[in-house]
């Protein structure tokens, strides 16, 4: 191997030495907090929709207010993450500036999607148990989805936990009536990201 050579793989590797490190830095988020902040906006959202529906029968649905509980808890920790992100990533330029732009857009959209087909359903006239089920259920899966599709590329093993313990929760509270299904998924939410919270705060 020649000396142009060896210049040219040592520049090639550092190069990609610092690409890494610069997306790694991109998307070094304080994963402890933003668990705590979506635990806490999961559990006290549903424990609202529990307790404004614990005693109808036949099931009507949650009154506005305990919608507006669960809508405004998620919408606060869908801001902190998307700000948290962007504050994580700013002054890094390229693809590590891009990849954060699209973790936050994932959120943005994918919850927003996620509205417009609740407004649909909901003008179908679809049973108010169904919708329930439904209101309650695609939110978490979607946080759990991106949860354990981030896990791996931020290495953070503590949203691959809490992704998967949501994806149980989600599957086990699905077969509950819908007013106790809030329950199980504000106590499920309340053991995944207490969980998550507990290995993001364990020395790596």
């Amino acid at each position: 191997m020649t000396d142009d050579q060896r210049w040219t793989a040592a520049s090639a590797r550092d190069l990609l030495d610092r690409t890494e490190a610069e997306t790694a830095s991109a998307l070094d988020v304080p994963t402890g907090p933003l668990l705590a902040v979506w635990g806490a906006a999961l559990t006290g959202g549903h424990l609202a929709i529990w307790w404004a529906t614990r005693e109808q029968d036949p099931y009507t649905g949650p009154p506005a207010w305990a919608l507006a509980v669960l809508g405004g808890a998620l919408t606060l920790a869908l801001v902190v993450t998307v700000v948290t992100v962007g504050r994580a990533a700013r002054g890094v330029h390229g693809l590590s500036s891009r990849a954060g732009l699209l973790y936050s857009l994932t959120w943005v959209l994918s919850f927003g999607a996620a509205q417009v087909i609740m407004v649909a359903l909901a003008r179908d006239g679809i049973p108010d148990s169904t919708f329930g089920k439904l209101s309650a259920l695609v939110p978490l899966l979607l946080v759990a989805t991106i949860y354990l599709a981030s896990a791996a590329p931020l290495g953070a093993p503590a949203l691959g936990v809490v992704g998967g313990l949501l994806a149980a929760t989600t599957a086990t509270a699905a077969w509950f009536d819908p007013s106790l299904m809030a329950l199980v998924i504000a106590l499920g939410c309340a053991i995944s990201f207490g969980a998550g919270v507990a290995v993001a705060r364990r020395p790596q």
